[in-house]
């Protein structure tokens, strides 16, 4: 289906154009525009622009059925090619892409007939939204709620998130003192209760880095932060988990990450780490994926996704 086809079906479905392009990761200018450019080219009008909310014209309806038509018959197609594929695509952050994916797809893959094949792509939060929405990717593994109209999701395992402080920036021989054991971080036994947690209130006046908006951490750190009543001296923002910590092994401020992160990244001579006093550090990971489109493939994939974390 045509791009611009498909951005009248949504602005049709969401009666606003606004809400359309908010929907599209586009901006509404961009949006009228398009839809102007098509207008003219066909001479007519899709919309009546004078009513909230706006409704189609009589040429617009006639357009937005033929679409209707169109979509059904090319997701027909989509989910019998689905049915029919002996690939998939597995996308993700950077983190899960490198340390994750790899060992995940290598153990699905030996389970299945020869010519199983699956790809994995690398994408921001954003990014990973279209994928899944356009059918770039079959699922999506990751800490976000929110992956679109028509998704459902599966629990596949649970982390912690663990404060990283350069050892610079801490001077208290307190707060030193109270920092996990680099070997409980490595086997995992700090979740344990032996390991007391600590209140983010001991870090007030400390400059942070926290992920951009639209990321998990972005609000989950805020609300960390302000649930301990924390006034950070500054607080620079990062795209990237990876990105973040790298940063914060230069000293630049203390920073939010999963608890793996820290035993397969960097030099953790460089860190205090710390277990944090608040709910919001324990998170769910999860597998996205359209409900429409499962084939049985997905479904075996799937099934041994949530095996595998379970083990």
């Amino acid at each position: 289906m045509e791009r611009i086809m498909e951005y009248i079906l949504c602005i049709y479905k969401e009666k606003s154009f606004s809400k359309a392009a908010s929907r599209l990761f586009i901006t509404q200018p961009a949006l009228s525009l398009m839809v102007q450019k098509e207008e003219k080219r066909r001479g007519i009008s899709f919309f009546n622009r004078n009513v909230n909310p706006i409704i189609p014209t009589e040429a617009g309806m006639e357009y937005i059925q033929a679409a209707m038509k169109i979509q059904k018959i090319e997701q027909q197609l989509e989910n019998r090619l689905h049915s029919l594929s002996n690939t998939l695509t597995i996308a993700s952050s950077a983190f899960f892409c490198a340390n994750v994916l790899p060992q995940l797809t290598d153990a699905f893959i030996k389970t299945q007939p020869p010519g199983c094949r699956v790809h994995c792509l690398e994408g921001s939060a954003r990014e990973l939204v279209a994928f899944l929405q356009d059918g770039r990717a079959d699922f999506i593994i990751s800490v976000d709620d929110h992956y679109g109209r028509n998704t459902q999701y599966q629990k596949i395992r649970q982390e912690y998130i663990i404060l990283a402080a350069p050892r610079s920036l801490i001077q208290s021989p307190e707060l030193q003192k109270a920092a996990l054991p680099y070997p409980s971080i490595q086997t995992g036994s700090f979740s344990q209760p032996d390991y007391p947690s600590l209140s983010l209130k001991h870090f007030s006046g400390l400059p942070f880095i926290l992920l951009t908006k639209g990321n998990d951490l972005y609000t989950r750190g805020r609300k960390l932060l302000r649930n301990a009543g924390v006034s950070p001296s500054s607080i620079t923002y990062m795209d990237q988990l990876q990105t973040s910590f790298l940063a914060a092994q230069t000293g630049q401020g203390l920073t939010f990450i999963r608890a793996e992160l820290a035993t397969i990244a960097g030099d953790p001579g460089q860190f205090y780490f710390y277990k944090i006093d608040d709910e919001l550090a324990l998170r769910d990971v999860k597998i996205f994926y359209q409900k429409a489109q499962i084939s049985p493939l997905k479904e075996t994939f799937l099934t041994f996704c949530i095996q595998h974390f379970d083990q």
